[in-house]
């Protein structure tokens, strides 16, 4: 990802720019793109997202599940009042989906084509067909151009922290996550000090 942003730097440098300006599409920027589906797909801030039934609804399963008793369900009836939990991470880790090494985090899966990746075949998702940010018209990053601008805004920022920045985490640290109502950081064998991402920052310059 570092040398394909200080590509896009020299070119625009050879054009005799000193920065990055529209005429530079973000999209362009494959792996860094790629990088970014695979962090929310692998990564979602959300993993489980409680609701509640508005009305009577019949839920059909794309993927049928054999109960205990060995009958298969193609739907779940759900009542009115009746709450409901949606596990992004469990859609966006299906390994029936993105394959044996669903649970490992892997940007090339985003260039490689596989025509049975969901990237590929239409679904209500906002972006990279991953549940991550919801789907439909209650989906959690805006409508229209709100969540465009928002991965924009993303894509930016990583680009300017990885070309300035060099990231590593301090001598003997381990990070893990803890699932609570988001997904967090915290430092192995020290979880009573919480939320923590202790990193060592260096400029690039230096």
């Amino acid at each position: 990802m570092w040398e394909e942003i200080n590509q896009t730097y020299a070119a625009a440098h050879e054009q005799g720019r000193l920065d990055l300006d529209a005429s530079d599409s973000l999209d362009k920027m494959k792996f860094t793109q790629a990088f970014m589906k695979e962090t929310l797909r692998y990564h979602a801030s959300l993993p489980l997202a409680p609701r509640e039934a508005d009305v009577d609804a019949v839920i059909p399963l794309s993927i049928p599940v054999t109960g205990k008793n060995g009958e298969v369900i193609n739907e779940i009836n759900v009542s009115k009042g009746q709450g409901v939990i949606i596990n992004i991470e469990g859609s966006n880790r299906l390994e029936s989906v993105w394959g044996e090494d669903s649970h490992v985090f892997r940007p090339e899966r985003w260039l490689e084509g596989n025509p049975t990746r969901v990237d590929v075949e239409p679904t209500s998702s906002m972006y990279g067909n991953l549940l991550t940010f919801g789907g439909g018209p209650h989906s959690c990053i805006g409508q229209v151009f709100e969540w465009r601008f928002a991965l924009q805004e993303m894509q930016v920022f990583l680009i300017e922290m990885v070309r300035n920045f060099r990231f590593a985490l301090p001598e003997g640290v381990r990070i893990k996550r803890e699932m609570t109502l988001g997904s967090i950081p915290v430092v192995e064998g020290d979880p009573s000090k919480g939320q923590r991402l202790p990193l060592k920052i260096t400029p690039v310059n230096e």
